[in-house]
């Protein structure tokens, strides 16, 4: 399985609506790629690095995960606009884009 990263890095001025993330934007990830192969959609919402009290490195940290990085890049390079132009509905950053093998 293979996954693909989408992390908000928190910095001074950022904005992040999770409601608007959690609800509509996660609804188009859905409709768009769940029929092009989309295995799993996670969403976290950064609290705190470990130490109490401290603020987090990322605001959210996303994953999408397909069997194949063929069907990832596929579902992707199909919607991407689409996904990336939803972007400044629910933030003011730009998302980092990483992609994992799914080890365990």
């Amino acid at each position: 399985m293979i996954k693909m990263m989408a992390f908000y890095r928190n910095q001074p001025g950022a904005r992040f609506d999770h409601a608007y993330y959690a609800g509509k934007h996660a609804d188009m990830v859905h409709r768009l790629l769940k029929p092009m192969g989309l295995i799993k959609f996670e969403v976290h919402e950064g609290t705190m690095e470990y130490e109490p009290g401290s603020k987090p490195q990322y605001i959210t940290v996303a994953s999408v995960a397909f069997e194949t990085e063929e069907a990832l890049r596929k579902a992707f390079d199909t919607h991407k606009n689409e996904l990336l132009g939803d972007v400044p509905n629910f933030t003011n950053l730009e998302p980092e884009l990483q992609l994992c093998k799914v080890l365990l």
